[in-house]
């Protein structure tokens, strides 16, 4: 399985940058290195069970400011749209609404972000996208990975995959390799190229001061320098309007 990485958090090799650490932090949770060894481990047994003839696009934007597909699955086989689902816990699902247990009120709560209207948005654009590029496949079927081994999952009547990570491998084989072709290479290919304007080259890390560099301080959205300068210029004035004042008043005093 070919593997094409688009998360501003790894490089294109999918290992994790070391350059947006705050970043990452602040986007995924202190926790952030956890959750990428979580998704790798799913890749991973998707890569060991599925050939070279599927590619798997990891982190491509399609609806603009909305959240981005964990990973799309392209191959003659079909299409997937999957999210990733991190953290330990009990979860539970209805249609398309998604609850997690809460401890303290010992009841489900219903959450937001919601995965599962995530994989389906998700998944509605792509195909909607495909077909305006004459490309009619059949179906993209969203699927929702758990990546947690401790979690416990109720799901009733819902339109996606569920899986945990012990199922990953059953269904690449079997919901994967098994199915009947709905294309052949040459439209996988194409259809993974005209994907290409999502994937998106990583974007440089916001510029960090070098160690022991002084962090110019701000008073009003100006530096102490700026506010230097503009006393001088006032100070200047001032001496001017007095200077010409004085000389004013000196030739009126004259007979």
């Amino acid at each position: 399985m070919q593997i094409i990485h688009c998360s501003p958090y790894r490089d294109a090799d999918g290992k994790p940058r070391k350059d947006v650490k705050k970043e990452a932090a602040l986007a995924l949770g202190p926790k952030w290195m956890d959750i990428l060894k979580a998704e790798d481990a799913v890749i991973e047994t998707l890569g060991d069970n599925i050939d070279d003839e599927y590619t798997l696009i990891c982190n491509a934007n399609l609806i603009g400011d909305g959240p981005d597909a964990d990973a799309i699955l392209v191959g003659p086989n079909g299409v997937w749209v999957m999210e990733f689902i991190p953290g330990k816990g009990m979860y539970k699902a209805e249609g398309e609404r998604w609850f997690v247990y809460d401890n303290k009120k010992m009841d489900y709560q219903l959450v937001d972000p919601n995965p599962i209207v995530a994989a389906r948005d998700n998944a509605n654009g792509l195909y909607d996208y495909l077909h305006s590029k004459d490309l009619p496949i059949p179906w993209v079927n969203p699927v929702l990975i758990l990546t947690a081994s401790d979690v416990t999952l109720n799901a009733e009547d819902t339109a996606a995959t569920f899986l945990k990570p012990d199922e990953v491998q059953q269904f690449a084989m079997q919901d994967v390799c098994n199915l009947e072709p709905v294309m052949d290479d040459t439209d996988a290919a194409m259809i993974v190229e005209t994907l290409r304007p999502f994937f998106g080259a990583p974007p440089p890390p916001a510029a960090a001061p070098d160690e022991g560099q002084e962090v110019p301080t701000t008073f009003l959205g100006m530096t102490t320098t700026q506010w230097v300068i503009i006393f001088v210029l006032a100070l200047l004035n001032i001496c001017v309007l007095g200077g010409f004042a004085a000389f004013v008043i000196f030739n009126s005093s004259q007979p």
